[in-house]
């Protein structure tokens, strides 16, 4: 397994960062709405926008996944620098796919 960023590094110069930045890393496991097995809150030192996880094989992480990222890269890039454009059909089954693959990950 090798370790994803969460957020890629380039959307890093769009967040703002604090050297007092804290995240909280959150487990809830469970049977059904109401029978919580485990529910564990940890605040860590640092901003989210740094955080990885080892949830992806290296093959895939650099294969597909990568791939994936930078054909969406220009297309988030636009929107976060508030560029004017037209998101086409195309663009946004990119978009699509990117969050569900973050979604995914995230879970």
């Amino acid at each position: 397994m090798s370790k994803e960023h969460f957020w890629p590094e380039w959307i890093s110069s769009h967040i703002p960062k604090h050297p007092t930045d804290n995240h909280i890393s959150e487990i809830q496991v469970s049977e059904g709405r109401d029978n919580i097995l485990l529910n564990n809150k940890d605040k860590r030192p640092g901003n989210v926008i740094t955080k990885k996880l080892r949830v992806v094989c290296k093959k895939c992480n650099n294969g597909w996944m990568s791939q994936l990222e930078e054909t969406a890269k220009p297309i988030i890039k636009a929107m976060l620098e508030n560029k004017k454009f037209t998101i086409q059909q195309d663009d946004l089954a990119i978009l699509v796919k990117w969050i569900t693959m973050k979604v995914l990950i995230a879970e």
